[in-house]
């Protein structure tokens, strides 16, 4: 026989006591059997008072979850975009065509230009087309072609590339970036108005340049469809960007000799850039 069942062992019975049964009312919803619906939830009147706090944090909890959410989404959208696009607008470009000149200077071009292509200036830093570009020799795949070191024109090793320097130049006046160091041509040349070119010779001509933005600016520099582009990259919104118009005036000229100025208008006042000496 059962312990429970001898005489004087009785079952306990089950705790009837209505206060003991809302204490002991778990915070969840209880259902008949027969119904779908909850008798008494956490947000049911009748729901004890910590289960109704419970449920509002929950409700407070997820509003602020979605709204963090839909915070977030553009924000990130916007990081992504600027780590992978992060030169998006164009400050400056300048274009020339390369049908004037001869296949070995448009191969020195483009091996230039491509030395130059993608390269970044920090605020403040300095550009130096002899350091970017480096010696051009013939392992690098520069041809002997015409140059314009003097009078005469020379073939030379990298013969051609000053078009990529002059670009440069130009697009650098125009963004309104400092001028460091250059060099005129010592005779007009075909490719380049006087007065807006720029010559190299590594080692003794340089270009030089110094990014005033506050941000950091890229040069893209390439050869397509038979033109050389340089164009200065950067994010508009984060610039004040006071373009430059460029304009030359002929001061005197002779047989031998022709004097250009050069000028950069901004906001309607033009200020001189150079005064330079030509010999034709």
């Amino acid at each position: 026989m059962d312990e429970s069942e001898k005489p004087g062992n009785e079952r306990p019975q089950a705790t009837t006591d209505s206060d003991s049964s809302v204490e002991a009312t778990p915070c969840v919803a209880h259902q008949d059997s027969d119904s779908s619906s909850s008798e008494l939830g956490a947000s049911s009147p009748g729901a004890p008072a910590s289960c109704r706090l419970l449920k509002k944090t929950e409700i407070l909890l997820r509003a602020k979850v979605g709204l963090a959410i839909l915070i977030a989404i553009p924000v990130c959208l916007s990081l992504y975009f600027v780590k992978s696009y992060p030169f998006p607008d164009e400050l400056a470009s300048r274009t020339f065509a390369l049908s004037i000149l001869s296949p070995t200077q448009r191969n020195n071009i483009d091996i230039a230009a491509r030395a130059v292509n993608n390269t970044v200036l920090e605020p403040g830093e300095e550009f130096s087309f002899n350091r970017v570009v480096g010696p051009r020799t013939d392992g690098k795949g520069y041809r002997p072609a015409p140059s314009y070191l003097g009078p005469d024109s020379p073939a030379t090793v990298g013969g051609g590339i000053c078009l990529v320097s002059s670009a440069i130049y130009q697009a650098a006046l125009e963004s309104n970036c400092k001028i460091v160091e250059r060099v005129p041509h010592l005779r007009t040349i075909a490719s380049v108005p006087p007065g807006l070119d720029a010559t190299v010779w590594y080692g003794r001509a340089d270009l030089k340049f110094r990014n005033n933005f506050t941000v950091p600016i890229q040069i893209s520099a390439e050869c397509k469809d038979n033109n050389l582009r340089v164009k200065f990259l950067g994010q508009k919104n984060l610039v004040e960007l006071t373009k430059s118009k460029l304009h030359t005036v002929v001061v005197s000229q002779n047989r031998e000799e022709l004097l250009v100025e050069a000028f950069a208008e901004t906001d309607g006042k033009r200020h001189l850039l150079s005064r330079d000496l030509y010999r034709k």
